[in-house]
């Protein structure tokens, strides 16, 4: 730490200090003579030692007196520093702000640390509202203010979402009272619940909770075997605020809660509710006077379950034969429109198209991984849809994009593809026939691409206006911050220049692009890009 005894010595606020701080006794050269040898000193010298043996313990008194009045001054001194460093750490936290939040924006604290009602209904995983060491569980204990006022605030208990488990224990007791304490503080507050659970919870008590309060429900999601559903049948006739339904269904070989710990046989599994079989449909959403969104997905008893079909805005289903879709025949004013699947379509019999007049979202989702996924193509071939404005397009293996024959209004296409390689090292294209489907759509002004294979300069050459490529005149955002790119940057950055064009180009500028992430250029290429954003291209980076 230090390199010389010189730098030991030097304080960093006093400066250097004398070694020898304090004085040393000198003796005298006779002193120290006498000390070294027998010889006896002479009277005048005895006189003086003899002095000096009587007045010393005197002196060393007086000392000693000083040095303990000094201690007790540095003691003195000590505490006071002590209790003045406290009192500062007291007023430090006793001005701090947040002893005087308001109570409005501590909620809107609290709000952001919590799902919404949005996340609680589409979010994939399952973490449950109803453990104690999350929000706002926790922030009700940081001082009573903020315990009164989040104790009070019924929309930070209204969305909640629980993992309803399939066997007895004794924390069953503490969910049932969490559930009930939540209910509570909701008050009177529309409820967004969300139940997950992989076992038939027909007979689960946290369900039987949930049924009692079902008339301020407004969001309701249920994942959970379909044998699950049957229970829903005692909410009929009391579902006046549902406005969100969202169920997805499937089977499970683990047998129905039992409240006393030992799995009972489920009833409900029986032949008759196999999937695919005719069981009885259920008829608990018949009666829902607001109800404006229902998503159906997984294994579900055919038929499908009763809904009011004409009051619908959003539909979501998931279907296993083209002819699934002749349920879209009974929603008369669908706007919004999902459907998926993870099976191949066989070309089989014609199908007269849905006439769909009023929708205007459509999102077409395969899951099904191997080889080309054509199920979309046929699922939109299937659909008639004239005034479809954003189109959204999923793929799991490579995409088997549809064809758009018929003029239409389509102004955002989303495409997506998830899987990263095929086998296929000669694949030249991310989204093979893009060309087709960009020519396909005229009034195009949002495009989304977002895929797991890295976009090559093949792709992005695709979106340059040319005789040859699709000229998307009224192009104006591009997004691309779901793609990685594995090509030169620069390519990228002339491409966009060119979008952006002039007052002489046939298209719109571009004016928004996305990105994952910066670009790596060139000197020359960053020069170009700067003067892209300086001239009023919008450069959006990250998630």
């Amino acid at each position: 730490m230090f390199s010389s005894d010189n730098d030991f010595n030097k304080c960093p606020l006093c400066g250097p200090v004398n070694s020898q701080a304090f004085p040393q006794s000198a003796r005298a050269p006779r002193v120290l003579h006498l000390l070294q040898c027998n010889e006896s000193p002479t009277d005048a010298e005895l006189s003086k030692f003899q002095e000096t043996v009587k007045t010393a313990p005197g002196r060393l008194a007086e000392l000693d007196e000083k040095i303990a009045q000094a201690r007790k001054s540095l003691d003195a001194l000590t505490l006071e520093r002590i209790a003045i460093e406290a009192d500062m750490g007291d007023a430090k936290a006793l001005s701090s702000p947040v002893r005087r939040l308001p109570p409005d924006i501590v909620r809107t604290i609290c709000l952001d640390t919590i799902p919404s009602p949005f996340e609680i209904m589409s979010m994939l995983d399952d973490r449950s509202s109803l453990n104690h060491t999350r929000p706002p569980w926790t922030l009700s204990q940081v001082c009573r203010s903020w315990r009164s006022i989040i104790v009070t605030s019924p929309e930070l208990w209204s969305s909640m979402s629980l993992v309803l488990a399939n066997t007895f224990s004794s924390s069953i007791f503490s969910q049932m009272f969490m559930l009930g304490l939540r209910f509570e503080r909701c008050q009177n507050a529309p409820l967004t619940v969300a139940c997950f659970s992989t076992s038939d919870i027909s007979s689960h008590p946290l369900l039987s909770l949930i049924i009692a309060r079902i008339s301020t429900i407004k969001n309701l999601r249920v994942n959970s075997p379909f044998q699950s559903l049957a229970a829903l049948s005692l909410c009929r006739g009391r579902l006046e605020l549902l406005h969100d339904l969202r169920i997805t269904a499937f089977n499970s070989n683990v047998r129905t809660f039992s409240a006393f710990g030992v799995n009972s046989p489920n009833l409900l599994a029986t032949d008759g509710m196999r999937a695919g079989s005719n069981a009885p449909s259920i008829d608990a959403f018949e009666y829902a006077p607001n109800l404006r969104r229902f998503s159906a997905y997984g294994i579900l008893p055919k038929p499908v379950t009763l809904v009011p079909w004409t009051q619908l805005t959003h539909f979501g289903l998931q279907i296993d034969h083209l002819r699934d879709v002749e349920v879209l025949r009974r929603p008369k004013n669908l706007q919004d429109l999902e459907i998926r699947t993870e099976t191949s379509f066989v070309a089989g019999e014609e199908y007269t198209p849905v006439y769909l007049p009023l929708l205007t979202t459509l999102a077409l989702v395969s899951t099904r991984i191997p080889g080309g996924s054509n199920e979309i193509r046929c699922m939109f071939s299937l659909l008639s849809v004239p005034n479809i404005i954003s189109l959204h397009l999923v793929y799991e293996g490579v995409p088997v994009l549809p064809h758009i024959k018929a003029q239409n209004a389509i102004t955002t296409l989303e495409i997506r593809r998830r899987s990263v390689t095929t086998g296929n090292s000669a694949e030249r294209y991310s989204f093979p026939g893009l060309p087709k489907l960009l020519n396909s759509v005229n009034n195009l002004q949002h495009l989304i691409l977002k895929s797991g294979k890295p976009l090559s300069s093949d792709d992005i050459s695709l979106l340059n206006p040319s005789s040859t490529n699709a000229p998307l005149p009224y192009l104006k955002i591009l997004d691309v911050r779901g793609c990685t790119f594995n090509f030169d940057h620069p390519i990228f950055v002339g491409m966009v220049n060119t979008r952006r064009g002039g007052n002489d180009a046939k298209w719109n500028q571009l004016e928004t692009v996305y990105l994952g992430s910066s670009l790596v250029l060139d000197d020359f290429s960053a020069g170009v890009w700067r003067g892209l954003v300086d001239d009023g291209l919008q450069v959006v980076y990250g998630d």
